[in-house]
């Protein structure tokens, strides 16, 4: 092949990258939606929301009463990824699982089972930081307030902002968490990150834990649990972290949470993490976490983006369904139910760290066909094995 056919097959490759996360974006459309105001803003609006039944939702503002926060209830706080092009739609993500298209018959407000059980439930926001058209620049923020856009933000005309922020979007997640839950009392907190967001997720848990350790933190702050939903990493070293790729600090991070006794889980919806030049597929963190690949085949496979959304909505809507249940391979082709179940936000954290240990990652093979979790089940497959398991309908 000579070069100019290389480089016509790098261009249509890029393209073909370029609507894929065009269309994961798009998607983020049919998640939920919270209208809100920038155009006059003189500062980017980010923060923690918590949450109340109905998808209502009031902003943690320090030294004032939150309606929909309890310092003595068990905590879940989601942050989301990567948001092109979200700002000029007036969109954030919420906790209303609702595709458009009537044919999928989805629209619930997924946080109102752990309400109802007795949680408080929050969005953490960087989504005027994280509108970018390139990822890259969006996954920088996390990481330093020096990259290549430094800490811009978008408002929702589209236009950018220079910024004399000097603290990085992990940075301001720590912080912002610092101040909400310095009055809290429990004991229970768990973080979970999507897609890019999986990056907030883990400097958040990183940065808390050692604080506690250190003896900087009480220690009724410490994450107990980790949730990292179709997580994406960029492939290349990074001058804002010394050479490294962002996947290989999260692994060095998981590795010492690990050793904290933190429960950590991780499910895939999509291929994006295998984009061959564009994605790191981290085989060494799958190895390291309770891995479990989701299949939201009730949605169509060209519909990336919906499946790339269904991780964070099926991750949380699993936590009102009873604990999946789990299958073994006897012989090819045969599975068998056994005793004990598979990873989900419904099973008890000591649960999700013995899986952890285990030689197995767990494939959907029941409820791939439909969106209500109590019907999910899961095979046990050998971590090094590549074979497919089909879900039965």
């Amino acid at each position: 092949m000579n070069v100019r056919k290389i480089n016509k097959a790098l261009l249509v490759f890029m393209l073909v990258v370029t609507i894929t996360f065009k269309i994961i974006n798009y998607n983020y459309a049919k998640a939920g939606e919270l209208s809100y105001n920038t155009a006059q803003a003189p500062r980017p609006d980010y923060g923690l929301y918590w949450f109340g039944l109905g998808n209502k939702s009031v902003k943690f503002e320090e030294g004032k009463v939150n309606p929909y926060y309890d310092p003595n209830k068990p905590t879940v706080i989601y942050v989301h990824g990567w948001e092109k092009d979200t700002g000029i739609r007036n969109f954030r993500e919420t906790f209303n699982y609702k595709l458009n298209d009537p044919t999928y018959g989805i629209d619930i407000n997924i946080a109102d089972a752990w309400i109802k059980a007795g949680w408080n439930i929050g969005i953490f926001y960087w989504d005027m930081f994280s509108d970018e058209p390139n990822v890259l620049d969006a996954e920088a923020k996390i990481w330093t307030a020096y990259g290549p856009k430094k800490m811009r933000w978008r408002d929702n005309k589209g236009e950018f902002h220079e910024s004399t922020f000097n603290k990085s979007a992990g940075q301001l997640f720590y912080e912002t968490f610092v101040k909400a839950l310095k009055d809290y009392k429990g004991n229970n907190i768990r973080i979970v990150g999507h897609s890019l967001g999986n990056q907030m997720a883990i400097y958040l848990a990183y940065m808390v834990n050692n604080a506690v350790a250190k003896g900087c933190l009480p220690s009724n702050l410490m994450i107990k649990r980790l949730a990292l939903l179709d997580p994406y990493w960029s492939v290349g070293g990074k001058d804002y972290l010394n050479g490294k790729w962002t996947g290989e600090v999260c692994r060095e991070y998981i590795k010492d949470l690990k050793n904290k006794n933190v429960s950590i889980e991780l499910y895939r919806t999509t291929a994006i993490a295998q984009l061959p030049f564009v994605a790191d597929e981290n085989k060494e963190l799958l190895n390291m976490v309770a891995h479990v690949n989701l299949k939201p085949w009730y949605i169509p496979a060209y519909e990336v983006g919906a499946k790339h959304v269904a991780a964070p909505n099926l991750y949380f809507m699993s936590f009102g369904a009873p604990p999946p249940a789990l299958y073994e391979e006897r012989s090819a082709g045969i599975y068998v139910k056994i005793s004990g179940v598979a990873p989900s936000a419904a099973v008890d954290d000591d649960i999700i760290r013995s899986l952890m240990n285990s030689d197995y990652r767990f494939d959907m093979y029941t409820g791939a066909y439909t969106s209500d979790c109590k019907d999910d089940g899961y095979v046990k497959v050998k971590r090094d094995r590549l074979t497919q398991v089909i879900p039965v309908n």
